[in-house]
This record gives structure tokens, C-alpha cells and sequence, in this order.
């Protein structure tokens, strides 16, 4: 792996709006990975990420949650309409804000990333000489391509990012005896996940100690969430990377437990509150959904993963058609 790097973020309020990076005296180094400790403030934007509620609305109502253009949670305003169901929106976001207020400081928000050299080669991207099989659009929609991440990795030389956050698993436990409480809080670590992700992604964009491609980039945490940057950052079991068994190819590269990530049979995180997948840079990348796939594909994929096609099946059960 070219570079890799740990992240630790403290949920509170102390530190500068950018954050505290170590000093170079100060970084520690184990087995060639370099640890950097941040301090990050809700001015920084956590403030800014975290009230995206129509989750917790949606599973205290029992009915499915709605996306945005990655399919994961989408703003309760693009989304819900009645009044009623606003108001709610906003006693929830009021209560997250003030859970988010009283855990101040008790917790920490962990991430890990590399940057590695990588080259895409047909449906797979090699990376740092490891193959990372990938599926690609079979339906077909007049003039447009059917498109596969590894379109968007040069068959040269190229650079791709791997990354995985988490949030410390004991997160909320002082809440586990209030129903209310602990799912607000359980959302609240899903939220504060994909913003130490944001914000990791971010600092990686501009930063030329890191990959820093975008070095000119300046947005707001609205921007942010609106994914109004160069490049994409899809995760794992998202539309256009469904195979959620692809988390053991990238934990041998990423090796997940330097952030606290462990991995059940079945490639499911622990903690829970857990985000993990790739960083794209190219500036014509964009989310897809690969969709339906057949039979044929499948083998196809299942070859190229080296593993029986009836194992591939259970993961990519919403996919086949």
C-alpha cells in the first residue's frame, strides 16, 4: 500500500475549526502506517451532517427510508412534504442536536484510509497488485454507457483510495434501557460515521500531504452533503458496488482493525456504525446503480472472484433478476 493513514476525531467542542494535526515529532509509526490525531468541533460540521433524521423518523414509523443520488439516506426536506410529519422531522433533529450536546467529549470517531497505486483493467480495478472485481450496468438505456467503477481508473498508472470509518462500539450505552433514546443515538453513530467520512474525504481532496487533487476546493458542510466535489466515494453494499463480501478484499489491503473494525462471517461491520469503501478522483466519476444482473454475469463475476457461483448469489441476492 503506497500510503496509509489513521484518523482519530473527538466528538466535542474543543480544538480549532480545522481540527489540530500532530506535529511531525509527534506522529508514531507501527509497522510502516502513520497514526495522526485530530481534534474536531461541531463548527468544523459535524452540526452541519449529522441532523440528516429522516432514517430515525422513517424506523420509528416502522416504513423504508428514501435516498439521495448514493442511495443511502436522503434530507427529510427534499423528501417529506406534510406539515405534520415536518414538525416531527424537527423535534427529532432538536433531540439529536441535544443528545449530540451531552455526549460532548466522552467519545471518539476512528477512520483509517490508503492511498494505493491502481489500474483498471476491463470489470476490475487492480490495486497495488490485487484484484478487486467489480460488476457492471446490464440494462441498456439508449445513449448512455453501462457503466462499471472501473471505467473511471485509468488502464495506466492511477491512484485510488480505500477507507473505512467507525464510531467507538460502546456509543450510546448510558441510553440502553430508553427505546427512544437508544435508536436516536444508534442513528446519531450511523450519522457521526459518514461524517468523520466526509470530513476524511475532504481533508484527503485538498490536502497535498495526502492525495490532494482538489487543493482549491472550499465547501460548506451543505455542499459537502450535496457531494458537490471532484469525485465519488462509494461504499460497500451501496448501488454501485452491491457485493458486500468485497469488504475482506479491502480489509487485507486497509486492514480495518487499526480503526477498530472487525468482520462477521458474513462481512457485516462491527460496530455497527461503520462505513467502508473506495475514493475515485476521476472528475467524470459518478454514483450509478448497477441494477439487475443475469445469470451469465454472474458467473462471469463469480469467476473473476474465485469463489462458487451459489456463495456469490448470497451476497448479490437484490441483484439478480
Amino acid at each position: 500500500v503506497a500510503h496509509q493513514y489513521i484518523i482519530q476525531h473527538h466528538i466535542g467542542n474543543h480544538g480549532h475549526e480545522h481540527g489540530q494535526r500532530r506535529r511531525q515529532s509527534d506522529l508514531q509509526y507501527a509497522d510502516g502506517n502513520i497514526f495522526i490525531q485530530s481534534n474536531v468541533t461541531r463548527r468544523q460540521g459535524y452540526n452541519g451532517l449529522v441532523p440528516d433524521f429522516i432514517q430515525i423518523n422513517r424506523k420509528i414509523k416502522g416504513s423504508r427510508t428514501v435516498g439521495n443520488k448514493r442511495g443511502n439516506g436522503g434530507t427529510f426536506q427534499s423528501h417529506v412534504k406534510a406539515k405534520g410529519e415536518n414538525k416531527e422531522a424537527e423535534r427529532i433533529t432538536a433531540d439529536a442536536r441535544a443528545l449530540l450536546q451531552q455526549i460532548n467529549g466522552k467519545y471518539c470517531t476512528r477512520g483509517v484510509f490508503a492511498l494505493c497505486n491502481a489500474q483498471g483493467r476491463g470489470d476490475d480495478i487492480i490495486i497495488e497488485e490485487t484484484t478487486l472485481p467489480l460488476l457492471r450496468q446490464q440494462h441498456c438505456v439508449p445513449g448512455k454507457p453501462n457503466l462499471c467503477l472501473s471505467d473511471f481508473v485509468s488502464p495506466h498508472n492511477d491512484t485510488i483510495g480505500l477507507f473505512a470509518t467507525t464510531v467507538e462500539s460502546n456509543f450510546g450505552s448510558e441510553y440502553a434501557d430508553d427505546d427512544y433514546l437508544n435508536l436516536l443515538a444508534q442513528t446519531l453513530a450511523d450519522r457521526l460515521a459518514e461524517a468523520t467520512a466526509t470530513f476524511m474525504h475532504r481533508d484527503i481532496r485538498r490536502d497535498s500531504t495526502y492525495w490532494g487533487y482538489a487543493p482549491q476546493e472550499q465547501l460548506t458542510p451543505e455542499q459537502l452533503t450535496r457531494e458537490e466535489y471532484q469525485g465519488i466515494r462509494p461504499a460497500v453494499g451501496y448501488p454501485s458496488l452491491p457485493d458486500q463480501s468485497v469488504i475482506f478484499i479491502i480489509d487485507k489491503l486497509l486492514k480495518l482493525e487499526e480503526a477498530g473494525i472487525t468482520l462477521t462471517a458474513n462481512g457485516a461491520m462491527q460496530p455497527h456504525a461503520s462505513v467502508c469503501g473506495i475514493m475515485i478522483s476521476h472528475p467524470a466519476a459518478h454514483y450509478f446503480a448497477v441494477g439487475n444482473i443475469d445469470t451469465a454475469q454472474l458467473n462471469d463475476y463469480a469467476e473473476r472472484r474465485a469463489l462458487p457461483a451459489e456463495e456469490i448469489r448470497k451476497f448479490l441476492a437484490r441483484n439478480i433478476g
